[in-house]
């Protein structure tokens, strides 16, 4: 990185993408605990707040990204000790932590996906109509036919 201005914003960037991307992981464990309340509305809220935080990070990304390429343009060859490669080192360790946190929430997600779509399969299964009960007519809105052998 180059010294001076660019090195600090550069920092400053890496500081924030550590700061958000600890906040995304925090906003992914609250999905896991509204999944588990069953809380639509809340989980909506909290999808639209991290897809919120992936976007400032991405966006910080290609500031960060620009910032590289100038220094590397100035052959800039920083030794990998300096602050900001550990900076960088710790964005890359929260990113994989919030990374495995997202997977986790998914299967979980995935998983309840599963179970709702067994329980409707087995409700479906209990309402279908019983021979010499309640049928259905031929089209849809009509009125039932009582069978009265029953």
């Amino acid at each position: 990185m180059a010294t001076g201005p660019s090195a600090d914003r550069a920092a400053e960037l890496l500081a924030a993408q550590l700061a958000d991307l600890a906040r995304y992981r925090h906003i992914v464990e609250a999905q896991k605990a509204v999944l588990r309340m069953g809380d639509a509305g809340l989980l909506e809220s909290f999808a639209n707040e991290a897809e919120g935080i992936v976007a400032d990070i991405s966006s910080r990304e290609v500031q960060i990204l620009a910032i590289r390429a100038a220094a590397q343009a100035d052959g800039d060859s920083r030794p990998t000790a300096h602050p900001i490669a550990d900076l960088h080192a710790k964005v890359e360790r929260e990113r994989s932590l919030a990374s495995a946190a997202a997977r986790d929430l998914a299967a979980r997600m995935e998983h309840e996906a599963s179970d709702i779509a067994r329980q409707i399969t087995e409700i479906g299964r209990q309402l279908d109509p019983a021979p010499g009960g309640y049928r259905p007519s031929g089209e849809p809105g009509d009125p039932l036919m009582l069978d009265e052998k029953v």
